[in-house]
């Protein structure tokens, strides 16, 4: 009686079952205990820029048109290609189209790249939008003249995004703002044991690198297309161990799947970054992450303490047992005293912290 393990069989899962419903209490959606349990142990942690680190209420601010071409009908053609898509930058087109009352052409022949744009044909005209990186690829002729434009927005801290329409380049300027939580979230985090924070975005070096200087970083790579994230994953994995990756977008999702732990914000996140991701933040906040990491150093905390109380009273009930000086009835109050114990004591993680 007294050797039956009961109280150590139930000491872990009560304890993660209880902080999985603390978690989704708090709106963050964890789909298994190990995830918490990767979270507790993890050294690294890496964040995707636009959507997660941002706002990514992005503003479309500036239309850069050359050769004729006019502002309302260059975001136009940018709209037919973007009126599907869920990326921050698509959106914010979307939203400019609507306060300017224009309505999106029609669309055919539509081709998406992930990490390169997407190309259509659109009322007859070609038309490409995508990474400023890649224009090379669709207007073999743009020159330096391009790579200026684009330099320039960057310079002014904003997102480039080009369109080549019937091989003439346009540039669409957006321009987003770091989350007001964030860089609490980062000390929190850096205050919580975490040795390393780094950004991963495919955006470009210099916007990326105020970014990264504001909410004073470890580290960021920037330009990064989605198989890149992949490589800087398991880059940071050789380095520190287990990793955490908190991103929301299309391009993420590969690295979300291959990070030890994926996080995706989930009020604005693509479907399948969540689908990919081991743990959604439903409300978007992004000060949960450092939550989620507390309470997942408590949770492993609490296991270590039933389980070290179960063995405990395991092995000076059998001494006794084996000693035949402890009669049954303190045997019985013993085990089902330990038990009961070890779950209260998980039950403790009931009680959601906030902070």
């Amino acid at each position: 009686i007294v050797a039956s393990p009961c109280a150590l069989i139930i000491a872990t899962p009560v304890a993660y079952l209880a902080a999985i419903a603390a978690a989704a209490r708090r709106g963050v959606l964890v789909k298994g205990g190990a995830h918490l349990e990767v979270v507790a142990r993890a050294a690294a942690v890496a964040f995707d820029k636009t959507g997660t680190l941002t706002t990514g209420r992005v503003r479309l601010i500036d239309v850069d048109v050359r050769d004729g071409i006019g502002e309302s009908e260059a975001l136009r053609l940018a709209g037919a290609i973007e009126s599907s898509s869920t990326h921050p930058l698509a959106e914010a087109v979307n939203r400019a189209m609507k306060e300017r009352a224009l309505t999106p052409a029609g669309v055919s022949d539509y081709r998406s790249t992930p990490g390169d744009g997407a190309a259509a044909v659109v009322e007859g005209r070609s038309v490409w939008i995508g990474r400023p990186e890649s224009i090379g690829l669709h207007s073999p002729n743009a020159g330096q003249d391009a790579a200026g434009r684009a330099e320039r927005f960057r310079r002014e801290g904003k997102t480039a995004s080009a369109m080549v329409i019937d091989g003439t380049v346009t540039f669409l300027a957006f321009e987003d703002t770091v989350r007001n939580q964030a860089a609490v979230c980062i000390q929190r985090l850096r205050g919580q044991g975490i040795r390393w924070i780094e950004m991963l975005t495919g955006d470009h070096e210099i916007v990326a690198q105020k970014v990264a200087a504001q909410l004073q970083l470890d580290g960021y790579l920037a330009a990064l297309a989605p198989e890149d994230k992949l490589n800087a994953v398991e880059k940071l994995r050789a380095k520190y161990g287990a990793v955490v990756l908190v991103g929301d977008g299309i391009n993420d999702a590969p690295a979300l799947a291959h990070a030890d732990v994926g996080i995706a914000m989930g009020a604005r996140g693509a479907d399948v970054a969540m689908e990919a991701a081991d743990i959604v933040l439903m409300k978007d906040r992004i000060e949960d992450v450092a939550w989620l990491h507390r309470h997942a150093r408590r949770t492993a905390g609490i296991v270590r303490q039933n389980l070290t109380l179960a063995i405990a009273v395991i092995g000076v009930l059998s001494v006794f047992a084996a000693m035949g000086s402890i009669p049954l009835p303190v045997a019985v109050v013993g085990h089902e005293g330990s038990t009961i114990v070890v779950a209260l004591n998980a039950l403790r993680l009931l009680r959601t912290h906030v902070m």
